[in-house]
């Protein structure tokens, strides 16, 4: 972590050194540009204590109650899903940052057409990933546990699984997208609301289900909400073209 912090901090002072003459601006765009972010600031910060603090918090304890191999066939498969997710963040970055650009510069119905390409390369990408992983799961998992029983468990879960993975796609592309048009709030209360509603349902289905029952809520939060962030992405860019 140190040697991280030590890494950006010396890329950051070679980039203001190189461009501090490009980069001064006057004091009351500094301020507006410090009011805007602190506008911002709390949003964003009550969307991750909701779904990174909260959510992950009471998924863990519902897991952990449910016994040392479940356990660990959640860990297992948390794993894998972090790094099939990578395309999946690196895409939604990646369409925000387009997306946004044609947003503000009046080409609405482009900005969501650039969201919905960003949504097809992401699955397209994440689901060659499972599909390598569907193949040769047994080979492919044995790479980050040598466990058996662990294995042949979450093989029997990798359908719902993938279908969770896939699901995320257009759920962040969306969200992201929503956060950079100023609907930030609005993200706020359903990713409040969702997480709410999870960690009942997660409680409950984990109880009768085990994580079957736990996958299949989370597929169903986040299916809701990518249907919710659709439609008012939609509404948000309907006018069409501004310019």
């Amino acid at each position: 972590m140190i040697g991280l912090f030590a890494g950006l901090a010396v890329y950051q002072i070679t980039y203001f050194q190189s461009n501090s003459a490009r980069i001064k601006c006057p004091k009351s765009a500094q301020k507006e540009s410090l009011l805007n972010m602190l506008k911002l600031y709390p949003s964003l910060l009550g969307q991750e204590l909701a779904e990174s603090a909260f959510l992950a918090l009471v998924l863990s304890a519902t897991v952990s109650n449910l016994g040392m191999m479940e356990t660990a066939v959640y860990s297992l498969l948390e794993s894998i899903g972090s790094v099939v997710m990578l395309p999946i963040y690196a895409y939604a970055s990646a369409s925000q940052t387009l997306s946004l650009q044609q947003y503000f510069a009046g080409e609405r119905k482009a900005a969501f057409d650039t969201v919905k390409k960003g949504i097809a390369i992401s699955v397209c990408f994440a689901g060659v990933l499972l599909r390598f992983l569907c193949i040769l799961p047994k080979p492919l998992m044995r790479l980050i546990l040598e466990d058996a029983a662990v294995i042949h468990s979450a093989v029997k879960l990798l359908l719902i699984f993938s279908l969770v993975i896939l699901i995320k796609a257009p759920y962040h592309v969306l969200m992201s997208f929503l956060q950079g048009v100023g609907k930030e709030r609005f993200v706020l209360i359903w990713v409040s609301l969702g997480s709410l509603l999870l960690s009942i349902a997660v409680i409950a289905a984990g109880t009768y289900f085990k994580l079957w029952g736990i996958y299949t809520a989370i597929l169903s939060e986040s299916l809701l909400l990518c249907i919710i962030y659709c439609k008012t992405a939609k509404r948000t860019t309907k006018e069409g073209d501004t310019r």
